[in-house]
């Protein structure tokens, strides 16, 4: 009963039409009110970002046990503006908020990351609590669902459809592999005292999710691992209005994804320092 679960939501430019659609899907838990601390990580160079979040609380300030936004400046020297530096900003600011002032407990609470279009499955949270008040290497573990980028599969080319579920099946399949090193991608929890003890999200890099695994893997020697969750967890496939330029869209994500590559040389220096962590 006393673990409560924050749901970082960064945003830059998405309608409100699709952060309603996030938001409805998320206050459909069966948790919402109970355990539900959602912020919405905005922008300060997305001048219709405050608009748009005004219309959110109106409509959903009541669908969960608090809701609440994060404004990330553009303009701090060394960032790198993007969803690292954002979700950084948001966790401190949430942490200031709900358990230095608000006193919730912050070896109680999990952090979730996601998208802006993330649909997550109505009973994730319930999972979720199970899992982190069971699990005795709480302060250790992220847990991850499949994700499958089903939410607008109809809608989006014949090729990508394909595409797209394929890349679900294959994330489904890659989290139950067996005594290798799993990896969080894109939506995924951990306890927000992990996310403490290291200093959150970095701030300087393009990919977060692998990123902050690995900053997690070698600060605490090697001990994170990630747990599935075997709910579905839903995201859109790049879809814009004309058939063509869609395409165009889907390669650009594909090469934004790609920036992954430069966790490789961060692992490997990071690898150098810790001897303490086993080779296998």
């Amino acid at each position: 009963d006393d673990v409560h679960h924050l749901i970082i939501i960064p945003t830059y430019k998405e309608s409100l039409e699709k952060l309603t659609a996030t938001l409805d899907k998320l206050a459909e838990s069966d948790v919402a009110h109970q355990k539900l601390l959602v912020v919405v990580a905005m922008e300060a160079a997305d001048a219709e970002a405050p608009a748009r979040f005004e219309a959110l609380q109106a409509r959903f300030g009541h669908s969960f046990l608090a809701l609440t936004g994060t404004t990330h400046p553009s303009d701090i020297a060394g960032e790198v503006r993007g969803k690292s530096s954002n979700e950084a900003w948001a966790a401190k600011h949430a942490k200031r908020l709900f358990c230095d002032d608000m006193g919730f407990d912050l070896h109680t609470m999990t952090v979730t990351s996601c998208d802006a279009d993330t649909l997550f499955h109505p009973r994730y949270f319930s999972a979720l609590t199970y899992y982190f008040a069971t699990n005795p290497k709480r302060y250790r573990t992220f847990w991850q669902g499949p994700i499958f980028y089903y939410n607008n599969v109809w809608d989006v080319p014949a090729p990508l459809r394909i595409q797209n579920s394929l890349g679900g099946i294959n994330h489904l399949a890659k989290l139950m592999r067996k005594h290798v090193v799993l990896f969080p991608q894109s939506t995924y929890s951990l306890s927000i005292r992990m996310a403490h003890d290291v200093g959150y999200w970095d701030v300087d890099v393009v990919p977060e999710d692998w990123h902050m695994f690995l900053k997690c893997f070698f600060a605490l020697e090697g001990e994170p691992t990630v747990q599935p969750i075997l709910l579905p967890v839903g995201n859109d496939g790049v879809r814009v209005h004309s058939y063509l330029r869609t395409f165009r869209e889907h390669y650009q994500q594909a090469r934004r994804h790609a920036w992954g590559c430069s966790d490789i040389p961060y692992a490997v220096k990071q690898f150098a320092r810790h001897p303490e962590i086993p080779f296998l």
